[in-house]
C-alpha cells in the first residue's frame, strides 16, 4: 500500500492561487492584521510565480519570499515562506494521497480516540494515581 497515488498529480497555478485567496478571506474574517498582511503578500507572490511546485521545498519558498519581500522583517519573510510551503504541501497531499492510505489513517485515528464518559457527582470515581 503506497502513500501516494501513481502517477502523482501536480498542483496547478489556479488551484494554488484559489487556495491562498480562500486563506486570505478566512484571515480577513477575524484574524489579526499581521496574518492578513502575510496572506496578502503570499497571494501576490503566488500570482507572479507560475509554477507552484517551486514552493514544495521550504528553502526555496523562503528564498522566494526573501526576494519578493526584501523590505520586511526576517520574521515576516519566514512566515510568508512557511505559508507558501504549507499551502502547497496541503494541496499536493489532498490530490495525491491514495484512498487506501486515507482510510487507514482515519481508522487509526478513530482507534486512538479516548473514550471519555461522564461520571455523576458523588459516584465512585476511578483513581488515576
Amino acid at each position: 500500500m503506497g502513500m501516494l497515488k501513481d502517477p502523482t498529480e501536480q498542483v496547478t497555478h489556479d488551484e494554488f492561487t484559489a487556495y491562498l485567496t480562500e486563506t486570505l478571506d478566512y484571515f480577513m474574517g477575524g484574524s489579526n492584521p499581521y496574518r492578513v498582511e502575510t496572506a496578502q503578500i503570499a497571494l501576490k507572490i503566488s500570482q507572479q510565480i507560475q509554477n507552484p511546485a517551486y514552493f514544495s521545498n521550504k528553502k526555496d519558498a523562503y528564498e522566494c519570499a526573501k526576494r519578493f519581500v526584501a523590505n520586511n522583517s526576517e520574521e515576516r519573510i519566514k512566515d510568508v515562506g512557511e505559508l507558501l510551503y504549507h499551502s502547497y504541501i496541503r494541496l499536493f497531499r489532498e490530490k495525491n494521497l491514495s484512498d487506501e492510505y486515507r482510510e487507514n489513517r482515519l481508522k487509526n485515528r478513530k482507534n486512538n480516540t479516548l473514550n471519555i464518559k461522564y461520571v455523576p457527582k458523588g459516584s465512585e470515581r476511578p483513581r488515576f494515581f
